[in-house]
């Protein structure tokens, strides 16, 4: 892949008014960002279908109503790659077989504070697999009460650490499943599930500066359940998701026999790529396949205000050449509001973010609705798509109870899938069809 030059990016997209001044040469693991730290946030994803100029202008006049909002500090933005977020791998030891449990009353990896609150409903207990244990304690535990999983507690609506079906759940946490296992001479790595996405990328830099795994920019997504629902990124254009740069797992099912994909069947590793976290089984570890990367990639970012962008015809521009452009260019619009000395600059985000201080927090719940609902008449229809990996429970929820009901599960599970989601049934009915792993967005099982 080579690396993009300033000038084909000037040349098909001149109204971005790209200089060459603007742009920085970096290695690719520079182009991660620090993540999220002690904030609550509230996220949604659409798939537009055409941006129009009447939408744009209702939007930038949500944006501007919300400008009292907490902000997201420069230090959140792409490319301010933090060496401090990557941490050393210290836990050793998965291999073939889940670790030894260490029972823990205390808080897991929780990314979201909204859901950290007393009201939440707490596992009775969390397991922190660290040794290896034997394929009967592993079924035993699993026979005893239902369970969720955490990598890298990254889930936006906190499924992977709450649960507001189940009066008694446990919880096990795999973030200290850390090791990973880098194989240049063949263009692979094995990662145990709690290894994060910044790890994952500084072991690969470590070993070669020509090689890379194609997945997200936030540093502190754990790689099990980031791969689970797709795992998009900066390099989808030229290699697809994360979830297709996989070669193998390791995964627990619901009799707590432990599979990899011979054992586990192509139909159940196609589900574990995409198809949501905590439905088939206990994702253990991925091995990925490497991609060829150059030693130094472009970056950029572009700042336009309202003023700047008269009628949005950057914008305009960006929706009809982003898809036409080479697959080695990646460019994203980002929206948000921010003040300088006085006057309001428009950027773009579909997320809102807010620290424990804010007295008044349902506010921002209540906008993040609201755009959504505003923007019903620009975005893909029957189904309104949505991404799984960006949770939303406004979408729907399954009942409290192990019967998850098929039509019910329907209504959101065609937002997520479309008519994959039929498929992903079939499969979940075959692989558990005890509907051991559940949550409020799981995969149900076939209707009787």
């Amino acid at each position: 892949m080579k690396s993009v030059s300033t000038l084909y990016a000037k040349k098909r997209f001149p109204d971005l008014g790209l200089t060459t001044n603007g742009c920085v040469k970096v290695s690719l693991i520079e182009t991660t960002r620090s993540p999220f730290k002690n904030i609550n946030f509230k996220a949604k994803l659409d798939f537009l279908k055409n941006i129009h100029e009447s939408w744009m202008v209702g939007m930038f006049k949500k944006l501007v109503k919300e400008e009292d909002s907490a902000k997201i500090s420069e230090s959140q933005t792409p490319f301010t790659h933090l060496k401090e977020h990557l941490q050393d791998p210290i836990h050793k030891g998965l291999g073939r077989h889940l670790q030894e449990i260490e029972l823990d009353r205390a808080s897991a990896a929780i990314q979201n504070l909204r859901l950290l609150g007393k009201a939440m409903p707490k596992p009775e207990f969390i397991l922190k697999p660290i040794k290896r244990v034997s394929r009967p304690s592993i079924r035993h535990l699993f026979q005893e009460t239902w369970n969720s999983s955490s990598s890298g507690g990254h889930d936006y609506e906190g499924l992977s650490y709450v649960s507001e079906m189940e009066k008694t759940f446990i919880l096990m946490d795999l973030s200290k499943l850390k090791e990973i296992d880098i194989n240049i001479e063949d263009n692979s790595a094995w990662a145990q599930a709690g290894a994060t996405v910044g790890e994952l990328y500084y072991r690969i830099a470590e070993n070669s500066s020509v090689h890379g795994f194609p997945a997200g920019s936030c540093t502190s997504l754990g790689i099990g359940g980031h791969i689970i629902g797709g795992a998009y990124g900066s390099m989808m254009r030229k290699y697809g998701l994360g979830g297709d740069n996989v070669l193998d797992a390791k995964m627990v099912d619901a009799n707590g026999k432990l599979l990899d994909r011979a054992s586990m069947g192509e139909d159940t590793f196609w589900a574990i790529r995409g198809g949501g976290g905590a439905s088939f089984g206990i994702i253990l570890g991925w091995k990925i396949k490497l991609v060829p990367v150059p030693e130094t990639v472009t970056v950029f970012t572009v700042t336009k205000t309202l003023e700047l962008d008269v009628r949005n015809k950057i914008l305009w521009k960006w929706q009809v050449v982003a898809n036409k452009l080479v697959e080695a260019l990646f460019i994203r619009v980002l929206f948000s509001v921010a003040v300088n000395n006085g006057s309001k600059t428009a950027k773009i985000k579909y997320v809102m973010a807010w620290p424990n201080s804010d007295k008044r927090p349902t506010r921002h719940i209540i906008w993040i609705r609201d755009m959504y609902s505003y923007m019903m008449p620009y975005v893909s229809s029957n189904p309104r798509e949505a991404y799984v990996n960006y949770r939303d429970l406004d979408l729907g929820k399954n009942k409290k109870n192990a019967k998850t009901s098929f039509k019910q599960a329907q209504v959101w599970g065609e937002k997520y899938f479309k008519d994959n989601f039929n498929r992903s049934v079939t499969i979940k009915s075959k692989v558990d069809p005890e509907n051991f792993f559940r949550h409020e967005q799981s995969i149900p099982l076939l209707p009787v």
